[in-house]
């Protein structure tokens, strides 16, 4: 059952949020990310509110796939870019599926098409707190996510998109008492905040790890194949001493610093 009362509250509180930051700050980018944004029948009156406000040069959606039936050349028209992931765990049917829409989509506008496999996978939830401050700290200066991988969640600007939806990923787990710790409240700038534009560039530019890191490995855990997760499946680690055992610090540094030549000629923000 669908509330539509709901529905119509979290479209007001983003046009509230886009109207707010768009005073302030303009971005390149603005991912509409998930769950499945092509989910979403509000769809269009999102990406309509990103246009009004003109918070970003480029507007796109970020999909699996499976839903691209419903894409259509009127509502390409109306993005910059569409990035589709593929993984390998889908099903042939669907996977035949997926790859017949890709091609209907090229060939109405190959150019705001990207398809990219992902055979690989990093974990990043562990469901034990990381009590270790130098190890969160060396976790947190690896990870390029809160640099390039912003978000507005719920009246709040939020340094990280995995840690907006951290929370409720670890109370489905039945980890208990996080309720009034990993929330947008906690590692977010409230967005109707006095003197705004201040306030967010020395939020954005804080080298103080998240509440949330402390439930993440960030980009420094090794690679493992892709798999689709379940409960009986999950490889999320229960132990600092595994936590230990499967991070990878140096590759996290080098991919870090690869990236702070393209962060110095082009900030990943504009105020």
């Amino acid at each position: 059952n669908i509330d539509h009362k709901i529905i119509k509250n979290i479209l007001g509180q983003f046009i509230n949020d886009v109207k707010n930051l768009s005073k302030v700050m303009h971005v390149e980018k603005f991912r509409i990310l998930g769950g499945e944004p092509l989910l979403n029948q509000d769809l269009v009156k999102y990406i309509q509110v990103l246009r009004k406000y003109n918070l970003a040069d480029n507007v796109g959606i970020c999909t699996n796939g499976t839903l691209l039936d419903i894409v259509d050349e009127e509502l390409l028209s109306k993005i910059d870019f569409l990035d589709i992931s593929l993984y390998p765990s889908l099903r042939r049917p669907i996977l035949e599926r997926v790859l017949r829409n890709i091609k209907r989509l090229l060939a109405i506008d190959e150019t705001k098409i990207t398809v990219e496999e992902w055979k690989y996978f990093r974990t990043t939830e562990i469901l034990v707190e990381n009590k270790d401050k130098k190890l969160v700290k060396k976790i947190w200066d690896a990870c390029y996510v809160k640099s390039l991988a912003q978000a507005i969640c719920k009246g709040y600007y939020v340094r990280c998109t995995v840690s907006q939806n951290k929370g409720n990923f670890l109370k489905k787990m039945g980890v208990k008492g996080i309720e009034n710790v990993l929330v947008p409240g906690k590692d977010g700038l409230d967005l109707s905040t006095h003197n705004l534009e201040e306030a967010l560039v020395q939020y954005i530019e804080s080298d103080i790890p998240l509440e949330a890191c402390k439930w993440c490995v960030g980009i420094s855990s090794k690679k493992t194949p892709h798999c689709q997760r379940n409960n009986k499946n999950q490889n999320i680690l229960q132990t600092h001493k595994s936590l230990e055992s499967i991070l990878d610090l140096s590759q996290g540094l080098q991919t870090r610093s690869q990236l702070k030549k393209i962060i110095k000629k082009g900030r990943c923000y504009k105020i």
